[in-house]
């Protein structure tokens, strides 16, 4: 006994809801560009003035909007063959210098 045919709505609902449903997956496939900026682009690297007992650098960076990202360093003096591991760069929130008028 073959199955009864159901109406052409039906097909056409049927139809619709399969049409739906690809663009609800396939829609989701590029979400990782809204997401948030993970990667990180760096920017312009700024020595500062040496101490006796310390280095100064100011790196500007853009992305890393989960504040995750980590510099390792390391080091070897002119010539020599090995190098050493520093320590990591200290990574400071960007804060606006004080205006003159408050500095007195």
């Amino acid at each position: 006994m073959a199955r009864p045919t159901p109406p052409k709505r039906v097909l056409q609902i049927i139809a619709a809801l399969r049409l739906l449903f690809a663009i609800a997956i396939f829609s989701t496939v590029g979400t990782s560009t809204q997401a948030a900026d993970n990667g990180v682009t760096p920017g312009a690297l700024v020595t500062e003035r040496p101490t006796l007992k310390s280095l100064g650098f100011e790196w500007k960076i853009n992305g890393d909007d989960n504040r995750n990202a980590a510099v390792a360093v390391t080091y070897r003096k002119t010539g020599a063959s090995v190098w050493r591991q520093a320590l990591p760069l200290f990574r400071m929130a960007a804060s606006p210098a004080p205006s003159p008028s408050s500095a007195a």
